[in-house]
């Protein structure tokens, strides 16, 4: 029925998904083990997702899965850790299905098969990357400009007692040059004159 959720833990025989939500447990993480699953893309299923990729919720297939209809088949997720990759439904027998028929509501991620698995991938959201590297961005920044800074700060304010900066006023001791001007000597008033 349209809205009614199939779930817990334990073992179901052969499971034909039309209608509703199927989901491991009943809010706890849980595995779920049926015989062969048939799914409607009318249908979804949910998952609870934690840190700890082996003890999320999973379905474990005693034979085929199934697609049944076209159009998107949906999970809706609960929880889940960024870069993490959760098995969720596994089956011995084949399957019907390729990743791109699944989406994802709840969490960001990429669906995959391999090994008889459904697996998914959550992504961080773009916002976390961006306030990431903005973050190790402004920590370079920060080591190059003290990298670069001299330990002393140079001081170009011109002073009166610095030796090394020209002043209007000359003081004394200063280390300015003088320039003496010699006048030529003249000949005392005797010298050259008759006796």
């Amino acid at each position: 029925a349209t809205g009614a959720l199939l779930g817990g833990n334990g073992t179901l025989g052969s499971v034909s998904l039309v209608k509703g939500t199927l989901g491991p447990g009943d809010g706890s993480l849980s595995t779920l083990n049926t015989g062969s699953l048939t799914w409607s893309a009318v249908a979804t299923m949910t998952f609870d997702l934690s840190s700890n990729s082996t003890l999320s919720d999973k379905i474990l297939l005693n034979g085929n899965f199934t697609k049944s209809g076209t159009g998107n088949f949906t999970f809706n997720f609960i929880g889940g850790q960024a870069s993490t990759t959760y098995t969720l439904v596994s089956w011995s027998g084949n399957t019907t299905f390729t990743a791109g028929n699944f989406t994802a509501s709840g969490q960001t991620g990429s669906f995959a098969i391999a090994a008889k698995e459904l697996q998914f991938t959550v992504i961080p959201e773009p916002s976390v990357v961006f306030l990431f590297l903005g973050g190790v961005a402004a920590l370079i920044a920060l080591h190059f400009n003290r990298k670069q800074k001299s330990p002393f700060t140079p001081d170009h304010t011109a002073r009166s007692d610095d030796p090394g900066r020209s002043s209007s006023k000359p003081n004394k001791g200063s280390g300015l040059r003088i320039t003496e001007t010699c006048k030529k000597k003249e000949n005392p008033p005797w010298r050259g004159s008759a006796l």
